[in-house]
C-alpha cells in the first residue's frame, strides 16, 4: 500500500460565520447577529474537535490539554485536516491550530462535496467530510467512520 493510501483526510465544510452569510434560515427566527455568533461557535467547536482528534487519533485530549497545547506543533499524524471554505481566509475566525484551507468551489452542495472527495482521494486513501452542524462531536465517531472506510466505499 502506498504512503498516500495510509493517510486519511478530514475536511470540515464551512461558510463564513458572519451575519447574512451563515445560518440564514435560523437568522429569520433569532436574528442575523445571533445566528452568526452561533455559526462561529459551532465552527470553532467542530474545528477544535477535528484538529484534536487528528493530532491524537488513538485517544481524545481533555479540554484542559487542548487549551494548554492548542497551537503546539504536533507530531506528523496519519490524518490531514482541512477547512473547505466558500470565501477568502480572512472571512473566517482565528482557528487553532490554523487550518489548511481548500476552496469548496462552485455548484450546489453535492457538486462541492463530490469535488472535495475526488480531489482528496487523489492524495490520500480515505476522506471524511464534516459540516459544522455537529458541535460536541465525539472523537469516537470520527474514529468509527474512518475505520468503516477501511472496508466500505462510503460511510454516512
Amino acid at each position: 500500500m502506498s504512503q498516500a493510501c495510509d493517510r486519511s483526510r478530514l475536511i470540515v465544510l464551512a461558510k463564513p460565520p458572519h451575519r447574512g452569510r451563515a445560518k440564514s434560515r435560523l437568522a429569520a427566527d433569532i436574528g442575523g447577529g445571533a445566528a452568526a455568533r452561533l455559526a462561529r461557535a459551532m465552527l470553532v467547536d467542530v474545528w477544535s474537535a477535528t484538529a484534536s482528534f487528528a493530532a491524537s487519533p488513538g485517544g481524545e485530549r481533555s479540554i484542559e490539554d487542548q487549551a494548554a497545547h492548542c497551537c503546539d506543533d504536533h507530531e506528523l499524524s496519519a490524518i490531514d485536516v482541512a477547512l473547505a471554505t466558500t470565501a477568502d481566509a480572512d472571512a473566517y475566525p482565528m482557528l487553532c491550530p490554523t487550518p489548511a484551507m481548500v476552496p469548496q468551489g462552485t455548484g450546489d452542495l453535492g457538486a462541492r462535496m463530490a469535488r472535495l472527495l475526488g480531489d482528496g482521494l487523489n492524495d490520500v486513501g480515505a476522506v471524511l467530510l464534516l459540516g459544522t452542524d455537529s458541535p460536541g462531536l465525539p472523537g469516537q465517531h470520527l474514529a468509527a467512520a474512518l475505520a468503516a472506510l477501511d472496508t466500505h466505499q462510503v460511510v454516512l
